[in-house]
């Protein structure tokens, strides 16, 4: 996913996953980034109060992508993050052995 703003076209709920839903999101820019999916979970979408046709910002940061929702007045509201794996892996509990 490329840093800039998508609109939302498409959102479904998974059947199989109903905790799930997949986001068909178009770049604003068709220029500068492609068509993609992004499979979400239900709780955070609706944290991020995403609709049909809203305007979401991707934003690059040293840990991964930050997603925000935009209002019509343009702020952004951020909603979800994407770790990238190596600080996900960071993240993760190991159990210790003393």
């Amino acid at each position: 996913m490329a840093h800039g703003y998508y609109t939302v076209v498409e959102m479904v709920a998974m059947a199989d996953r109903p905790d799930m839903l997949r986001l068909r999101l178009q770049p604003v820019d068709p220029t500068t980034a492609q068509e993609f999916v992004l499979l979400l979970p239900r709780q955070a979408a609706e944290r991020g109060q995403l609709a049909t046709g809203q305007t979401i910002a991707a934003e690059h940061r040293p840990y991964g992508l930050a997603l925000a929702a935009m209002s019509p007045a343009g702020e952004t509201a951020p909603f979800f993050l994407v770790l990238d794996d190596d600080w996900y892996r960071e993240l993760e509990s190991r159990p210790v052995v003393l």
